[in-house]
């Protein structure tokens, strides 16, 4: 810690030169000792203490050492170092409850180890069972559909190729009616099942047999047995292009003694239709066994509009690579959406069915089959139309992000994952299983159930015991912990004062605190000894002022001799107007009473300003801007600094005025500039100040306020600083050489643009009027046409009688009017400080 005014106690040094010409005392240097770190033949004494010339040693005071050979000081205790501590009272409240409570948290511990042991295994079982019984209801329903589908294309290949010998009547209208009577047959007895059973030739015909609703058909009981329906709630469809741009579709009706009935013939079709540009045929030509991806049709409800298919290819027995044709059974998903709707395994479970449609690159196309939520299946797109929804694009935001992001777009690890039980968190922890539909392993398109349900359903009454457990343990715990609290706070209420205490002085906050109430005698001298400690620094720190030492300990700036050169550094100083005169005539007791008031309200204004007080020397304040804190613009603040103290002396003027005491006037200057900055003096007393060239010129200035009748005088390089013009008035004054210097400076007079003089024409508002007026015939000054410049100086002097500035122009104007000067450079060199 450095800073003006930190110092070693004076008394240390007069007990070394007491001990320099006397015998010490037993134990007279306890507190403070000195050690001559080169003297190695004193080793037997320790009280003989000598101080060679050609070193001062080490000088330990407290706990800080002080090296005057290197200029430095360490820390005796080492306590600079960044360490993490603990709290007495925290210490003492963590051993007591280490005892109460490890018995506790270690049962506690125990039995929720076991509860999620036993959770967790009921989970995997739950889940694990819940898939595999949705993998068999869904598997059989496929295999269903697998085996219809296998029996009609044998039923449709034996039927004709035991009959003929070749391929050439295959698509004669006979051979079509026998495939009617084999869809129809095969759809009566699965109509529960299956929505439609169909033929695909490679021609262009589509024969079909469909379900109709009761409203499309009548009553048909009147008519003789061989003329009734075969299967009254269907109908066969036979769609052909006799041309391209034609479709037709004839509708019939199968009799019972297997005849058929046209109900429509030759039918436009609304368009032309070819069944050949259809998913499910491309996909016959590529794969001898296909599931087609869900589709969509016109139906009156979500569960009856999608729709999926199973088809087997027929290939020539005559030709294996001639294609023949292709069956398919068709089934709408409204009996897996039942499944899926009724089917339980927890409070909030969610059974899903997913279909995977592989795509060329190994990934997925993943679409929902069957869900409990209808408005998941189908969208509206913005042209009205309705489509099936990609992963992406589904409603629900959790079943979307179970897909998207749950569920794995690659075959390796969907096969990898497999009745897997995954963990994911969707507003809750939730679990996740899924398994691929057995039937459909290996086909183009594959189908996966999922199942999901959050973490609780399983473990719900498992946490409750365990909650009450903890809920005891709790209890239990938090009584432990306020006793042991009380008893820690009991015993560590004093250490925390005291160490509150310290740290309060470590920042330098010594005013008065409640003393601590106790009946321990040890604690109530400690407390004792701090008060005198506080009382000490308070009247340490109205020599040294506050802020900077505080500043400089936060910094770590090393208490030792020396200092640096830095720019940018603005410098103030204030003298009192004939002080000398007041300081005779004033009584002693009445003359420190009226100067203390003047240093407090100069102080007040400086340190507002974030000025740092340098000194008072007699009558004068020393202050600058710049260090120990670095600014970017130290004379904005020091000029505000110097308006506000000239506005607090007028406010303290009239205040004396009242009082009848002297009315004391100040004179400041100010200079930005380079200084060395830093701790100048000796081991035993610093002083934190700045001294050179720049220090010396705002002292002069100060001077010069009394030649042109000024208050507040700048340099030119504190006018140059940014904003100083745009902030404040200033009135170029003259270029002066001060005494001691060779080098002549522009001068410049600050003004507040709020502030007016008290003379009635300021009070007009024609200031700047004025100072244009006087900057002009000081142009002509500067120039060396002292008359042109005398008689612009008398019109000012007539505007304002009362500028001591413009009288003194005047008159050395008229100097040298009658005494010309040689080698005319415009500066004045003053003969006065």
């Amino acid at each position: 810690m450095t800073g003006k005014g930190n110092r070693i106690q004076p008394e240390l040094a007069r007990k070394h030169f007491q001990q320099q010409n006397s015998a010490p005392e037993e134990g007279r240097f306890s507190q403070y000792s000195l050690y001559n770190i080169n003297n190695t033949n004193n080793t037997n004494n320790s009280n003989n203490v000598s101080l060679p010339p050609s070193s001062f040693g080490q000088v330990i005071v407290g706990n800080e050492m002080f090296d005057a050979d290197t200029e430095a000081s360490t820390s005796v205790y080492g306590l600079q170092q960044q360490t993490l501590y603990i709290s007495f009272k925290f210490s003492l409240l963590g051993a007591m409850c280490t005892l109460i409570l490890s018995p506790i948290l270690l049962l506690t511990i125990i039995s929720i180890t076991f509860s999620l042991i036993t959770a967790n295994q009921i989970e995997n079982l739950v889940v694990t069972s819940a898939v595999e019984k949705a993998n068999t209801y869904v598997s059989n329903y496929l295999d269903t559909c697998i085996i219809l589908a296998a029996a009609q294309r044998q039923q449709v290949f034996d039927d004709y190729y035991m009959k003929e010998t070749s391929d050439d009547l295959f698509y004669s209208s006979e051979n079509y009616q026998t495939i009617f009577k084999i869809l129809a047959r095969t759809h009566s007895q699965h109509k529960l099942l299956v929505f439609l059973m169909d033929f695909t030739p490679p021609n262009g015909d589509y024969l079909y047999v469909n379900s109709v609703d009761s409203s499309d058909y009548s009553s048909d009981t009147n008519l003789p047995w061989y003329r009734q329906y075969y299967e009254k709630r269907q109908k066969l469809y036979f769609v052909f292009n006799p041309s391209s741009n034609t479709t037709y579709l004839d509708t019939y009706q199968l009799t019972r003694n297997g005849t058929f009935i046209a109900i429509a013939k030759k039918e436009d079709y609304p368009s032309v239709y070819d069944p050949r540009n259809d998913e499910y045929y491309k996909l016959s030509h590529i794969y001898e066994k296909a599931i087609t991806p869900i589709a969509l049709q016109v139906a009156d409800y979500v569960e009856e509009q999608v729709y999926v298919s199973y088809q087997e290819s027929i290939y020539s027995p005559f030709n294996s690579s001639k294609y023949i044709g292709v069956v398919s059974t068709t089934v709408v998903i409204k009996q897996l959406v039942e499944f899926v709707q009724s089917f339980k395994f927890s409070t909030n479970g969610i059974l899903g069915i997913i279909e995977l449609n592989k795509n060329g690159d190994g990934t997925y196309r993943k679409r929902v089959i069957a869900y409990k939520d209808l408005k998941t299946l189908v969208i509206q797109n913005s042209d009205g139309s309705l489509s099936i929804p990609e992963a992406e694009e589904i409603p629900n935001e959790m079943l979307r992000h179970i897909i998207v992001n749950i569920i794995p777009s690659t075959t390796e690890k969907v096969y990898a994952g497999r009745k897997s039980l995954n963990r994911f968190h969707y507003g809750a922890v939730n679990l996740m299983s899924f398994d691929v539909v057995s039937s459909s392993e290996g086909f183009n398109v594959e189908w996966l159930v999922f199942i999901s349900a959050p973490e609780t359903d399983f473990i719900g009454n498992l946490l409750l015991m365990s909650g009450l457990n903890v809920v005891v343990s709790v209890i239990f715990v938090i009584v432990s912990i306020v006793i042991a609290y009380y008893i820690s706070v009991k015993v560590s209420r004093p250490l925390g004062y005291f160490s509150n205490e310290s740290k309060a002085i470590s920042r330098l906050e010594v005013n008065r605190s409640l003393p601590l109430k106790t009946r321990i005698r040890e604690i109530i001298e400690l407390g004792e000894a701090f008060d005198k400690m506080k009382t000490t620094l308070r009247s340490f720190m109205r020599f040294v002022p506050k802020h900077l030492i505080v500043e400089m300990v936060e910094k770590g700036i090393e208490m030792k001799l020396g200092g640096a050169m830095l720019d940018n550094i603005t410098i103030l100083f204030s003298d009192v107007e004939n002080f000398t005169t007041w300081s005779e005539e004033l009584p002693p007791q009445l003359l420190i009473t009226h100067v203390s008031e003047y240093f407090h309200v100069m102080t007040e204004e400086i340190v507002k300003e974030q000025g740092t007080l340098d000194k008072y020397i007699g009558d004068s304040v020393m202050a600058l801007w710049g260090a120990p804190s670095a600014m970017m613009n130290t004379a904005l603040p020091a000029c505000r600094a110097a308006i506000k103290c000239q506005t607090a002396m007028r406010r303290l003027r009239e205040k004396w005025d009242l009082e009848g005491k002297p009315l004391f006037r100040c004179r400041i200057g100010l200079h930005t500039g380079s200084c060395v900055v830093g701790n100048i003096g000796s081991i035993w007393r610093l002083n934190y100040t700045c001294m050179g060239d720049a220090v010396n010129l705002a002292s002069r200035l100060e001077g010069q306020n009394k030649v042109y009748g000024t208050e507040v005088m700048i340099s030119e390089s504190t006018a140059g600083q940014p904003e100083i013009f745009e902030t404040f008035t200033l009135r170029k004054l003259d270029k002066v050489s001060v005494k001691g210097k060779s080098v002549g400076c522009t001068v410049y007079e600050l003004q507040s643009k709020n502030l007016e003089f008290s003379s009635t024409f300021y009070a007009k508002g024609e200031k700047a009027a004025f100072i244009q007026k006087y900057e002009s015939a000081l142009d002509q000054y500067f120039a060396g046409s002292f008359e042109q410049a005398c008689m612009e100086f008398n019109t000012c002097a007539k505007l304002f009688a009362g500028d001591k500035a413009t009288q003194t122009m005047i008159e050395r104007c008229n100097y040298y009017i009658q005494n010309p000067p040689e080698n005319w450079t415009g500066v004045h060199v003053a003969s006065e400080k």
